[in-house]
């Protein structure tokens, strides 16, 4: 999924397919792109039921080693349509693929048959983007191999009229909890700025570096005992919140709630905005390898982000001063306001702060 930015509801969603190669095998790599497109058969039924079971598994165990992971993902689905698309391939995929898995004999017809209607409508010439990250010098020997996968998709004429789906994401704020047998939370809250009326800012990463190494470590895992928290700042806009490995519930979202009052009072020496400007620079200008670069140009060409944006972004990171800082406050405040919470935890420690939600959902049964 790559989100435009500034743009929260504007989003593209592409079914991917990436290899890595040697330049000798290139050839046979993309013969096997071209056969997993246009060859894939689904009739073992014994083959198609473990994969199923595999990724019932797979999901079950995101929920128990990557439940920061899940709340913060379902969270995404209550600020932005991006989110609420996103979110369908996670928590909202299990009950599907539960469903599947536990009347496979009965469903696996139907199962197959949308199976194959999908292979026949997503695969189309029209639709095709091609990354390749590799010497210029070079490109010939990927070009002569690609030209084959492309002539195949130019026969699926089914495909290129299929219609460019329209999808209904209706954006709903809420504030759930998701119940489970963890022994700790994972608490989320967020909002997208640009649907409040705000705009993104380079500063917002400085302050990104600031919570994280100051406000939230010294109240969050300080002071209320948790592994840690993050602020995910998005270029679509997405500001969330969330806690790692945390004790508490409440007491983190009255933090989160308090972020605001932080920034209005926010002061620092010379030395200390050094040190988050550099870890905010850290973290936006790293060595890349050839895979990284063409992932970053490929993720700037979908998104529109431009050379010259990213650049307005490093200056305003370079540039920023306590006071900018504290501009961020109202920012967050509403962002705050909002109210969207998402909060992954013991059962027993949702339903005794039953009142901080509009619903209640067991992840698992």
């Amino acid at each position: 999924i790559f989100s435009k930015v500034d743009h929260p509801d504007d989003f593209k969603a592409f079914f991917r397919i990436d290899t890595k190669v040697f330049y000798r095998n290139i050839t046979q790599a993309v013969e096997l792109m071209g056969e997993i497109i246009n060859d894939s058969l689904f009739e073992d039924d014994k083959r198609l039921k473990e994969l199923l079971f595999q990724i019932r598994t797979d999901i079950e165990m995101s929920m128990l080693s990557s439940s920061v992971g899940v709340a913060r993902s379902r969270l995404a689905s209550f600020i932005s349509r991006d989110g609420v698309f996103g979110e369908i391939g996670d928590l909202s995929l299990y009950p599907v693929i539960k469903g599947l898995t536990d009347s496979f004999a009965d469903k696996i017809d139907d199962f197959k048959v949308k199976m194959y209607q999908i292979k026949k409508l997503l695969f189309s010439r029209k639709r095709l983007t091609i990354g390749v990250t590799m010497p210029k010098a070079d490109f010939s020997l990927f070009e002569k191999a690609i030209k084959g996968l492309i002539n195949r998709l130019n026969e699926n004429t089914e495909a290129d009229r299929a219609e460019h789906c329209q999808y209904d994401l209706p954006v709903i704020g809420q504030r759930e909890g998701l119940m489970s047998s963890s022994q700790v939370q994972y608490v989320g809250k967020g909002a997208n700025l640009i649907a409040l009326g705000h705009k993104m800012t380079g500063v917002l990463r400085v302050m990104e570096v600031m919570l994280k190494y100051e406000y939230f470590w010294i109240k969050i895992r300080v002071q209320g005992g948790a592994y840690g928290a993050m602020t995910s700042i998005g270029n679509n806009g997405n500001v969330i919140f969330i806690s790692y490995r945390d004790p508490k519930l409440k007491e983190t979202l009255d933090t989160f709630n308090g972020t605001a009052e932080f920034l209005r009072s926010f002061d620092a020496d010379e030395r200390e905005m050094t040190k988050y400007i550099i870890g905010t620079i850290s973290n936006i200008d790293m060595p890349l390898t050839p895979k990284m670069i063409g992932s970053h140009a490929q993720h700037m060409y979908f998104t529109g982000m431009t050379q010259e944006r990213r650049q307005k972004n490093r200056d305003e990171i370079l540039a920023a001063t306590p006071a900018d800082i504290r501009s961020l406050a109202d920012i967050i405040d509403d962002c705050m306001k909002a109210d969207n919470i998402c909060v992954f935890g013991n059962e027993r420690v949702l339903k005794d702060n039953r009142d901080v939600f509009d619903k209640l959902t067991k992840v698992m049964d």
